[in-house]
């Protein structure tokens, strides 16, 4: 089946406005924000595991300025746990987030920092019966329900992560707005998906470098990786995403990306107007970045397919259209391939191993 012919089934099966907020929800947020804005908190540590946290991350890939300072405790690095809580403190807003209400980690820090601190704590998490609005009812914690969502990953655009997001200074009216405009277009036009979906099924080439040039996009490029990652690898098919920090990895594995075994495409993320100051030593570096960024594409598209795509600035117009436009092309690449891109059965059996055990333990 052709990638036009599977798009044309999935715009006839699939809603895509589904991937964003309704506008009651919307102003729902624009409430819980006023609310949360009147407690003057100093901090922010949102606690969240896998797409909870990336998804916030990719949004404010779109700011460079925070209004207040954050922190994401998304693993269980027992190091990375003991210097985060270390910060907590009365002034800090602590938003608990799980996509399903029984993320185990999740659950487990929630039952550690309630005792001490549940006038600090948001719980953001379904409406259904779950775990975590158990915790949450037990504590009296503040929560701030969503309906069910898809899939976690392709939840960037909902509630779980344009609350935070803009608590932290994203424009989320800019967002949705931009998302909506964006919808139309490739409806109206998809041929940009396609593309970017032909360009991610090219035979014998499962291994999908995302290589950027400016840290901005650090966030972004983390929540793609798990997209690509967790929705396509299934039935003995996937792409193999790998997030590359050019500035960096132009010293340790250009090589490789040259000269090595031909499985690899490539796309090169870079931001014309990255170094806008009177530093002298950063606009003498951004210019030699832009010139590194470009000529290791001439490079690399000597050998293997690859994209240069160049941003005037980051903003939020430009973090939501790559987030739907690889949410979208990510959905088409799996429809060809008879693979449902929202589930993850191998980590969900995971999930239940640890289910188990912590059941057995009593938690």
């Amino acid at each position: 089946m052709t990638l036009q012919t599977t798009w044309e089934k999935i715009q006839k099966n699939f809603t895509f406005d589904s991937l964003l907020p309704t506008e009651k929800q919307v102003g729902y947020i624009h409430q819980q924000l006023d609310y949360i804005r009147e407690k003057s908190f100093d901090n922010i540590v949102v606690v969240g595991m896998g797409a909870a946290t990336s998804n916030i991350e990719a949004l404010l890939s779109s700011i460079n300025k925070y209004t207040y300072p954050v922190d994401f405790l998304s693993t269980i690095d027992p190091h990375v746990v003991e210097e985060i809580t270390a910060k907590i403190n009365t002034k800090t807003l602590i938003l608990i987030i799980s996509k399903s209400g029984n993320t185990y980690e999740t659950n487990i820090i929630t039952k550690n920092l309630a005792p001490k601190f549940s006038n600090n704590i948001y719980v953001i998490c379904p409406n259904g019966a779950n775990q975590l609005r158990q915790i949450s009812c037990q504590y009296n914690l503040k929560q701030i329900l969503y309906p069910e969502f898809i899939s976690g990953r392709f939840a960037p655009i909902s509630i779980a992560a344009l609350l935070p997001s803009a608590l932290v200074g994203v424009d989320i009216i800019s967002i949705v707005t931009s998302a909506h405009n964006y919808l139309k277009r490739i409806t109206d036009n998809p041929e940009e998906i396609i593309s970017q979906a032909e360009n991610l099924s090219h035979t014998g080439r499962n291994i999908f470098i995302l290589m950027y040039y400016n840290s901005q996009f650090s966030g972004l490029c983390s929540w793609w990786k798990q997209l690509i990652a967790e929705s396509l690898g299934k039935s003995n098919f996937g792409i193999t995403p790998i997030v590359s920090n050019g500035l960096i990895d132009q010293h340790s594995q250009l090589q490789l990306f040259c000269q090595g075994p031909k499985d690899k495409i490539f796309q090169i993320l870079n931001v014309v107007n990255a170094a806008k100051t009177t530093n002298t030593i950063s606009q003498e570096l951004s210019a030699m970045s832009y010139n590194a960024s470009y000529n290791t594409f001439l490079t690399l598209k000597k050998q293997s397919p690859s994209q240069y795509i160049e941003y005037p600035n980051i903003n939020e117009k430009v973090v939501v259209e790559f987030c739907l436009k690889w949410m979208i092309t990510t959905i088409l690449v799996a429809a060809n391939n008879n693979i449902n891109p929202f589930n993850q059965p191998a980590v969900d059996s995971i999930k239940n191993t640890e289910s188990a055990f912590f059941t057995m333990k009593g938690e």
